[in-house]
């Protein structure tokens, strides 16, 4: 399933001529607003009429169509922080109840030098130390195959323990921090 990013104005007002877009798909989306602002609202849906432009946005919008946002009883969270770790880890995006991590690995942020490869590793350690999975994944692979990572990221959740009592505090309109680990530690220990 392939999908089509409008940009252009004059294709998308023909679009809503005749028809194939709502009315109000002309819209700019809704402003920034003030974290005083933010506070005071209720959960909202977290889409517009126009197409997010980053990858990792638009893997955000498909994982949150297919499990739905922490906020409105579903299990995705965007930017969730991990203090539990011992450092303050955010991850992309979450299925905290899962206890999956997925991380979008552009080269821009993730390969630029050797210091933020060595933070990326740590990170990785320091969460599956504490009973997370974490997938990475490309922005090629979400330009070009968004469909199988979705897949990827199912398989994945498959083999995890579902734990939904989640300790959160919501930080902004959409990013929490998890107040507590959901992962439960097993009694089993590997020798050395």
């Amino acid at each position: 399933m392939s999908s089509i990013r409008l940009t252009d104005r004059k294709e998308i007002e023909r679009l809503v001529k005749a028809g194939r877009l709502p009315k109000d798909a002309l819209q700019p989306p809704p402003k920034t607003q003030t974290n005083k602002q933010l506070s005071s609202l209720k959960s909202e849906p977290l889409y517009s009429s126009w197409p997010p432009k980053k990858p990792v946005e638009q893997l955000y919008h498909r994982i949150c169509k297919e499990f739905g946002r922490l906020e409105d009883g579903g299990e995705a969270v965007w930017e969730l922080e991990v203090p539990f770790t011992g450092r303050r880890w955010r991850i992309d995006i979450a299925l905290p109840a899962y206890c999956c991590a997925i991380e979008s690995d552009g080269y821009q942020y993730h390969g630029r030098d050797l210091a933020g490869f060595k933070r990326d590793r740590q990170k990785q350690l320091d969460l599956v130390r504490h009973g997370w999975s974490l997938i990475r994944i490309s922005t090629e692979q979400i330009r070009h195959d968004l469909e199988q990572v979705i897949c990827s990221i199912n398989e994945t959740i498959a083999y995890a323990q579902y734990n939904r009592e989640l300790d959160f505090k919501r930080t902004s309109f959409d990013r929490c921090r998890l107040l507590s680990n959901p992962a439960r530690p097993r009694n089993t220990k590997i020798k050395a």
